[in-house]
Order: structure tokens, then C-alpha cells, then sequence
């Protein structure tokens, strides 16, 4: 973020605003609070005393997972603009291996990413001709959702082939 439009930000309390809605996007609820404030958060500094989350804490995965647990529950008109900043969010912070086992960890998210995709795909009519999402609109979340559940199949399928190399290759 640079710094003009930071000190705009901070000056008018816009950041401290969504700080404190951090709490709020963590209980279940509407999930499309959890994703805006993921993407306004990545465009931050990590290192900014304001912000309540960093991408190295267990706190910031936690509100990207509950996040997408929610997501295929719940897609309406304005939340469809928001998906393809989580599928960025989430891309930035998968799991890596100071996160405990990250095959668990992907395969749960894994099973999110793809129910909120199919739930996408069923309600295209609904949100498209009801709603009047702009077809572009559905469309990009629609492709960054698949994109990351493919991502997301194919780093399962290199763990598991990883861990079955691993566990070949013993004495």
C-alpha cells in the first residue's frame, strides 16, 4: 500500500475500523466480511502495528479457513466480486510445513474450495439473471475458484505421491 494512501487510511480510522472487525469475521456469520478484510489485510504491511494479523500467525490462517468454510454456504450478488481476492489471498498463505501437517490442512481447505466452486456453478442463473451479477464478474470468480481447487488437488496428489516415495525409500 503506499504511504498516501495509508495515511489516508489511518487518518480517517478506516484500518483500525477493520481491525476491530476481526473478531467479528472469525465467528460464524457472514463470510463476506472475513473476505473483504482478507483483502484489504494483504494489501497492508504485515509488520504495521495496527493490524491484528499477520500472515505468519495461526490467527491469519484461521480467518482465511473459516472464511472459505463459509463461502460455498452462502454466495450472493456482492460477494461474488470478492471471491477471486480470497482465492489471491488464500494462495498467498497456503500451508507450509511449520503449519503442522499441511496435507490435513489442504485437504480440508481443498474440500471448501471446492464445495463453494460447485455451489457457484449451481447458483450461476440465480446470481446472473436474478441477481444481475455482471456475467464478467461471475465468470472471474468462477475461474480463480477453479484455478485454486485444481491448485489445491494437485498439491494433495504430490504430497501423498511425496509421503508414499518417502515411505519406500526406508531402510
Amino acid at each position: 500500500m503506499n504511504d498516501e494512501w495509508r495515511e489516508r487510511l489511518t487518518r480517517y480510522g478506516h484500518l483500525e475500523r477493520c481491525s476491530s472487525l476481526v473478531d467479528a469475521a472469525l465467528e460464524p456469520g457472514p463470510w463476506v466480511l472475513g473476505c473483504y478484510l482478507a483483502g484489504i489485510f494483504t494489501f497492508t504491511d504485515p509488520s504495521d502495528k495496527i493490524l491484528p494479523l499477520s500472515p505468519t500467525q495461526e490467527r491469519w490462517w484461521t480467518f482465511i479457513r473459516r472464511t472459505w468454510e463459509q463461502a460455498g454456504d452462502d454466495l450472493w450478488r456482492s460477494q461474488v466480486r470478492t471471491l477471486p481476492v480470497l482465492v489471491t489471498v488464500t494462495r498467498q498463505n497456503l500451508p507450509g510445513p511449520n503449519k503442522g501437517d499441511p496435507s490435513i490442512e489442504l485437504t480440508n481447505l481443498a474440500r471448501d474450495v471446492h464445495r463453494a466452486w460447485e455451489s457457484l456453478q449451481d447458483r450461476q442463473a440465480i446470481l446472473v439473471d436474478i441477481y444481475r451479477v455482471a456475467q464478467a464478474d461471475f465468470d472471474a470468480a468462477l475461474s480463480s475458484m477453479h484455478g485454486l481447487d485444481d491448485d489445491l488437488c494437485r498439491m494433495i496428489e504430490n504430497a501423498s505421491t511425496s509421503q508414499k516415495d518417502d515411505g519406500s525409500l526406508g531402510p
